[in-house]
């Protein structure tokens, strides 16, 4: 399997291959898959890929929450 593919069908989870960790490190290499994970999926018609600060908040909290469900806190 490719890592595109593991990539498209990996969920919540960040996959981010090594070797582009090791070429950039880690946070560099962390925007780039999320910039693979929404390319495609963007809104702007000039391709343009971005969250507002609200959208992030809401994503944060939504994860936050998801976590404590799991945890059962």
């Amino acid at each position: 399997m490719k890592w595109t593919e593991a990539y498209e069908h990996s969920g919540w989870t960040i996959v981010v291959p090594v070797k582009l960790i090791h070429a950039i490190g880690a946070k560099g290499a962390i925007l780039v898959a999320q910039l693979f994970y929404w390319s495609g999926k963007q809104q702007s018609e000039e391709g343009w890929i971005y969250k507002t600060q609200l959208d992030l908040e809401r994503k944060r909290a939504s994860r936050d929450t998801n976590k404590t469900n799991a945890l059962g806190s």
